[in-house]
């Protein structure tokens, strides 16, 4: 075949047509908010932001662990926790008993002031 036959001019118009679709899509690559960056300055973005990704995956997933084994400790101390017998109400009421109370005080007071009188009347004596 020739240069000039049309199946080859066809096949340079359609390699022509690829390089500067790429061409083109390197551009658009490259060029961002009327910057130019360079496709390895883009690749080495993109490897960074995809280590932080694998970084906080890893630990999230170590942190549900965490979470989980938290939780299964609390379940596990739950068990301990469960009410053997409920409270129950007393059937009369016990204390405080008034009427006792009240004597008590009573005798007490009585008490004291019998010391008192005691020691008052020893003090008169005495002088």
């Amino acid at each position: 075949m020739s240069k000039n036959a049309p199946q080859v001019a066809s096949l340079e118009n359609e390699l022509q047509a690829l390089r500067q679709q790429l061409i083109n899509e390197r551009g658009k690559l490259a060029h961002s908010d009327g910057e130019y960056t360079s496709v390895t300055q883009i690749m080495t973005r993109f490897t960074d932001l995809k280590v932080k990704m694998e970084l906080a995956l890893q630990a999230y997933t170590s942190s549900q662990v965490s979470l989980e084994k938290s939780r299964i400790e609390a379940y596990r101390q739950l068990k301990y926790l469960v009410t053997v017998e409920s409270a129950t109400l007393p059937e009369d009421a016990k204390y405080p008993e008034t009427i006792y109370n009240i004597t008590l005080f009573a005798v007490l007071i009585a008490m004291i002031f019998a010391i008192g009188r005691i020691i008052l009347s020893t003090i008169r004596e005495l002088k």
